[in-house]
């Protein structure tokens, strides 16, 4: 995931790391451009979401299971 050109880090659902930190000076007014590279998703998405308390034990190994 890109923020305004600012790489800052890459997720897994599945673990271990679900959320990503993005700090509020690496932000703009107005428009910030996102770029989420996705390649395990299998609906787009058009909307990100974001959360107050980052997920840090709650790991979903079923997810990654193939279907």
């Amino acid at each position: 995931m890109f923020v305004n050109g600012i790489n800052i880090g890459r997720y897994w659902a599945v673990g271990p790391q679900q959320t990503l930190y993005l700090p509020g000076c690496w932000l703009k007014k107005g428009k910030n451009d996102i770029v989420i590279f996705e390649q395990q998703n299998d609906r787009l998405q058009k909307v990100v979401k974001t959360i107050a308390t980052p997920i840090l034990e709650e790991l979903k190994p079923e997810k990654g299971l193939p279907k």
